[in-house]
């Protein structure tokens, strides 16, 4: 599961503003939120690009990479 949904909420966009500002549509950003389709490099960095550039502390890690439970 990845958290591109939470960050943009954080910077307060719509799906639709999300998608415009990465040059896509806001069903294809929608479908990196749900996992439905899976981003390549390029789109990652798009994404990265989009919500840090609205004000987002983001980082690939902090976005795709979940914290292991403490166990």
């Amino acid at each position: 599961m990845n958290k591109i949904a939470d960050y943009r909420k954080q910077v307060a966009l719509t799906q639709s503003q999300a998608g415009e500002l990465a040059g896509w549509g806001q069903s294809r950003w929608s479908s990196y939120e749900t996992g439905a389709r899976t981003p390549d490099a390029d789109d990652i960095k798009k994404i990265l690009a989009v919500l840090a550039g609205c004000g987002a502390d983001v980082s690939f890690e902090t976005l795709f990479i979940e914290e292991a439970s403490a166990a």
